[in-house]
C-alpha cells in the first residue's frame, strides 16, 4: 500500500484536485482543509484497506477537532 500526502497552499486546491482527479484502479483519493491524500493498494484484502482508509480519515477529523 502506498500512501502519498500533499499540503495544499488554500483548502479550495483540495477541492479541484479531487475534480480533476482521473480515476485509477485500486486507488482512492480525498482531501481535507489541508492535505490531499492519495491511497493506492495491490492487496486483495478490500477490508485491510478499508480500514487503513478509515483510519486514516478518522486521524484527519481529530486533528482537525483539536485546532
Amino acid at each position: 500500500m502506498t500512501l502519498e500526502l500533499y499540503e495544499l497552499a488554500a483548502p479550495a486546491a483540495g477541492l479541484d484536485l479531487v475534480q480533476r482527479w482521473r480515476p485509477v484502479a485500486d486507488t482512492v483519493v480525498w482531501y481535507t482543509p489541508r492535505y490531499f491524500v492519495v491511497v493506492k493498494w495491490q492487496s486483495p484484502d478490500r477490508s485491510a484497506v478499508g480500514a487503513f482508509i478509515r483510519a486514516l480519515q478518522k486521524q484527519f477529523a481529530e486533528e482537525k477537532e483539536s485546532k
